[in-house]
């Protein structure tokens, strides 16, 4: 599923309008990610000024106001287990006052066996870590335009391994897919 998301993003990124001569800054939590992502812009065969870095965190090396486009490749789930808020609000201050965001949202049902799975592995989880109206009341109070927001598709069996651990079963789990401007 992680290639199909990265290859969704990727394709639908506006990498190519974007300055080449500005720098890109390409950050996540997971080293295989990053390498992921740097793959796939590659075989883009362009060139571009791009930073990769896999850090655990949002406080990053950059200048306020200095990022264009944002990227979401599962990041505000995630940050929402562990923190309590999506990662939006860790970024905010790095985004221009006319940046981009394009991401993806994971969502279940909020009274599904997942859910409650996610709160015995994560007890300190925040309520709000898979529910999509939650997720679009951010997008509406921070973003001025949501110019796509909709849903890519849907899976039962989510794989083997670390991520969705707290899956059940054959819940249906949702990748929402959204693009949104300032």
């Amino acid at each position: 599923m992680d290639r199909l998301i990265c290859h969704i993003i990727v394709s639908h990124f506006p990498i190519r309008r974007v300055d080449c001569a500005a720098c890109k800054f390409i950050s996540d939590k997971y080293e295989e990610v990053v390498f992921m992502y740097k793959k796939l812009i590659e075989k883009l065969g362009i060139k571009r000024n791009i930073l990769y870095v896999a850090a655990g965190m949002h406080h990053l090396p950059l200048r306020h106001k200095c990022v264009d486009y944002y990227l979401d490749f599962d990041s505000a789930n995630e940050y929402a287990i562990l923190y309590n808020s999506f990662s939006i609000d860790q970024v905010e201050e790095y985004l221009a006052d006319s940046a981009e965001y394009i991401g993806v949202f994971f969502h279940m049902k909020q009274d599904g066996p997942s859910v409650a799975e996610l709160h015995e592995q994560y007890p300190q989880a925040w309520k709000y870590c898979f529910d999509e109206r939650q997720f679009k009341r951010e997008l509406s109070v921070r973003w001025d335009e949501i110019e796509y927001e909709g849903d890519y598709g849907m899976v039962t069996d989510s794989g083997y391994g670390e991520s969705f651990s707290y899956h059940v079963g054959a819940e249906e789990v949702w990748l929402g897919t959204y693009a949104c401007k300032r």
